[in-house]
């Protein structure tokens, strides 16, 4: 599985042999990256694809430096079950999120 951002849609998407698998969608915010929602289609699902994009995203929000904001329900799981995602989270803000 590779992944890759798509900023003309503003995701981030999980391709595998040419075909986007899943996707995070985001908008930009003053303090973070908002992450909105998280789509694997049927049939794609069951084998991973949200969990590991939900890492890649996060591992390159931390690499850049960048806050996130995980308004997508799937990605506040994952964060909650990854205590080392949660330095993505503004401190501020984590109250807002459950987290």
């Amino acid at each position: 599985m590779e992944f890759r951002q798509d900023t003309s849609a503003d995701r981030y998407e999980a391709v595998e042999n040419d075909q986007v698998v899943g996707w995070i969608a985001y908008v930009d915010e003053p303090d973070g990256l908002g992450l909105v929602h998280t789509i694997v289609p049927p049939q794609f699902g069951g084998r991973g694809v949200g969990t590991a994009l939900a890492a890649y995203v996060l591992g390159e929000a931390a690499r850049g430096g960048m806050s996130v904001l995980p308004y997508c329900s799937f990605v506040r799981d994952y964060i909650a079950r990854t205590p080392a995602a949660l330095a993505c989270v503004p401190p501020a803000r984590r109250a807002e999120f459950g987290l």
